[in-house]
């Protein structure tokens, strides 16, 4: 059976997942659960960015039964659709640290604690490989140390590098994208290509040559530390 996945962008800049066949699903940090109740019986294009309204336009289809609901963590713009959720759907099961296997689909839960202590990541792997980050690593960054420090932030990040195939997408928990480049040009000093810039992930190959956070990991915690200090003051009054 073959799992694909579509994003939907909700609240500003969140974005929740659905992980589809065309009978089953999985979904991941479902803020607007009305979204992702509406997505089972829409017809979905692989990898395509969806609004509520965008949403709309898709063809209805014979709903999907929905198995499992992941959350990265608790924060409420990540997991505040769940109780909703479990209205519509009694049967789903809520997944915090759990691995996920189903038909031809193994998801592994990765603790990746910082931004929270209870941070995990997902690892699809499968024909095509997806990590699910949450707000652990987000495209040319990674999320405050809300919860922990620049050693649990270490360790998390190596912890994907050993254990994430170098060719899997990654997929944040939200669309900052602007603000890294920014971040990266402007206060690292580090020149992007244009076909990275263009992009709205990356694989973690490509964070590990163009993330200033992956990059710090060879010179120790406390380069973290001050990188982190400077991307707080660079991005003072945003979340990320």
């Amino acid at each position: 059976m073959s799992f694909k996945v579509s994003v939907f962008k909700v609240r500003e800049d969140n974005y929740s997942y659905l992980i589809y066949s065309d009978k089953l699903a999985i979904c991941i940090d479902p803020f607007d659960y009305k979204l992702i109740y509406d997505a089972l019986e829409r017809e979905l294009t692989e990898l395509k960015i969806y609004t509520a309204l965008e949403l709309q336009q898709e063809r209805k289809i014979p709903q999907r039964n929905l198995l499992y609901c992941l959350n990265t963590h608790w924060h409420k713009d990540h997991s505040g659709g769940n109780d909703g959720l479990k209205e519509l759907i009694p049967n789903v099961q809520l997944i915090t640290n759990k691995d996920i296997s189903l038909e031809d689909l193994n998801i592994y839960a990765i603790p990746t604690p910082c931004h929270t202590k209870d941070s995990v990541s997902f690892y699809m792997d499968g024909k095509q490989k997806y990590l699910f980050t949450g707000d652990t690593v987000f495209f040319l960054g990674c999320g405050m140390f809300f919860e922990g420090n620049e050693i649990d932030m270490y360790n998390s990040l190596n912890e994907i590098v050993k254990r994430v195939n170098k060719n899997t997408l990654m997929m944040y928990g939200h669309d900052y994208n602007v603000k890294n480049i920014s971040f990266v040009e402007n206060v690292v000093k580090s020149v992007l290509p244009k076909e990275i810039k263009s992009k709205k992930f990356l694989t973690l190959e490509e964070e590990m040559k163009y993330n200033p956070f992956f990059n710090a990991l060879s010179k120790g915690t406390n380069e973290l530390k001050v990188l982190r200090e400077k991307k707080n003051e660079f991005g003072l009054g945003s979340k990320n």
